[in-house]
């Protein structure tokens, strides 16, 4: 088993990545060659799918994952669809050929979806800082998958959880940088960024950002 780990960890974290640039790319406002979209969301598929069959707990908690995603209503885009249903087939390849446990995928859906409703709850009901930042961490994210690990004596859930958290978390941290300038911005390899382009500005931003050009 632990010579799987290496192969886990740099699936998951490439994963982590292309996802979260996959969603840049959709509604951050980040612009790239004409299908880029596309082509990230065929990548981060290919990768979630090996991810997927690599092990059979890693499976539940990607499984699950999708599972709430789709609950959720979080792969409204073809680069998200595309990915989720590659995971549920492979997903569902490891649950009848290398015994995947059904109880394992419906208690971490079912742990995402309470902790997702009472994550909605907190932020619509609190305008607390220290609460709104600490939402932020999306450690209910963690939770589970960490917790399988500790069940089953394995370190695969972990370090899958781990390493694709760190993957997106290092395109968050960039896009975030990007949303600080509030102007548009060429970046590398022909890219740019136009912050009125990107849903998760606020809408005085962009005024502020549109007044500054005139």
């Amino acid at each position: 088993m632990l010579d799987n780990l290496p192969l886990i960890a740099a699936l998951a974290f490439a994963t982590g990545v292309t996802s979260k640039f996959a969603d840049l790319l959709n509604e951050h406002g980040v612009r790239w060659f004409r299908g880029a979209s596309h082509l990230l969301g065929a990548i981060w598929a290919l990768l979630a799918l090996c991810l997927t069959l690599t092990d059979s707990l890693v499976a539940a908690v990607w499984l699950s994952t999708v599972l709430f995603w789709f609950y959720r209503v979080k792969l409204d885009h073809f680069n998200h669809a595309l990915a989720g249903v590659c995971v549920i087939g492979a997903g569902l390849y490891m649950m009848r050929y290398h015994d995947v446990s059904l109880l394992a995928v419906v208690a971490l859906t079912g742990w995402l979806v309470l902790s997702g409703e009472v994550n909605t709850f907190l932020k619509r009901s609190t305008d607390n800082r220290g609460v709104t930042l600490f939402l932020r961490l999306r450690l209910r994210y963690y939770a589970g998958p960490l917790a399988l690990a500790v069940i089953e004596g394995s370190w695969a859930p972990a370090v899958a959880i781990l390493a694709g958290m760190a993957g997106t978390e290092l395109i968050t941290a960039w896009h975030a940088g990007l949303v600080k300038h509030s102007r548009a911005l060429s970046l590398p390899w022909g890219m740019r960024y136009d912050p009125m382009l990107d849903e998760s500005v606020p809408a005085t931003v962009k005024t502020l950002a549109t007044l500054a050009t005139i």
